[in-house]
């Protein structure tokens, strides 16, 4: 764009830089992170007026919300008080969906873990994120930070799969992430190492790449038998691991294609396929 010489740009008209009482603030947690307590306290005990900022707020239904700055207005209202002004920028007209894509995009970085992008992917109603956390809702799982029995945190890996191993092509296979979770509850119920991400990851990329030719109930039935504990194959993954290099998803792959083809005379599953993330193709003996 182009300007001569003394015309005024206005790019900024959608939001205001206020000062705004601690008291004032509120968190939507649809969207926001979790409190991460130590961060808070380090913030408090040296603050840093210069490099404190300003935090972005959404006034909805005559409410303030913080949209970023989470831990630094709760710093703020430990050392000073909830009477403390902050300096805020502050956005109108805005509903909970456009906060939370606000959120994302403010917090664009790795600092931000893969669960709490998701959460606030959904609370945007980002189409994937939504119909993601549904397939995994569906099979009687919950979505959480931590891994527990018949809990979730690897959505990342879930991502992958439901994006058929590769977000660059823009083929989605919803079908393959919900078969790859009810196999592992079939096989070892809502135990939580069976939704480890390595094996998620592994038995995810079996049944992406082989999905037509498998036989659900085999497949089941021959890991089940090998492996009546998820540690048990995660274990032998990481042995091998430990020896060829090599990520370790790969080799639950490996290990579950072996077990599968044993007693299988014709018809069993070709020995190498690709992965994404690897440089070279895998190649399994027979």
């Amino acid at each position: 764009m182009s300007l001569k010489k003394g015309a005024s740009v206005q790019p900024f008209e959608e939001f205001n830089l206020e000062w705004i009482e601690v008291a004032d603030l509120r968190v939507d947690h649809d969207y926001q992170r979790p409190l991460n307590n130590a961060s808070i306290r380090k913030i408090a005990e040296h603050f840093d007026p210069l490099k404190f900022g300003t935090l972005a707020v959404s006034e909805r239904d005559e409410v303030y919300f913080v949209v970023d700055g989470q831990q630094r207005f709760h710093a703020i209202k430990m050392r000073f008080g909830p009477r403390s002004l902050l300096p805020c920028i502050v956005y109108r007209e805005l509903e909970t969906k456009d906060e939370a894509a606000q959120f994302i995009g403010l917090n664009d970085s790795t600092s931000v873990a893969a669960i709490d992008k998701f959460k606030a992917r959904c609370a945007a109603g980002d189409p994937v994120a939504c119909d993601i956390r549904k397939i995994i809702r569906n099979r009687g799982l919950n979505i959480a930070r931590s891994p527990s029995d018949g809990h979730i945190a690897c959505v990342a890996q879930c991502e992958r799969i439901y994006l058929g191993g590769n977000k660059q092509h823009g083929k989605i296979n919803p079908a393959a992430l919900g078969e790859t979770l009810s196999n592992l509850l079939a096989i070892w119920g809502p135990e939580k190492t069976a939704f480890n991400g390595n094996i998620v990851t592994g038995l995810g990329w079996v049944v992406l790449r082989y999905r037509m030719q498998l036989d659900q109930d085999r497949l089941v039935d021959k890991i089940k038998a090998k492996w009546p504990n998820a540690t048990d194959l995660l274990h032998d993954a990481r042995k091998i691991q430990s020896v060829e290099g090599r990520s370790v998803f790969v080799h639950v792959a490996d290990q579950i294609i072996k077990r599968y083809n044993v007693g299988i005379r014709t018809k069993n599953l070709q020995l190498q396929f690709e992965f994404p993330e690897e440089k070279a193709p895998l190649k399994w003996s027979s």
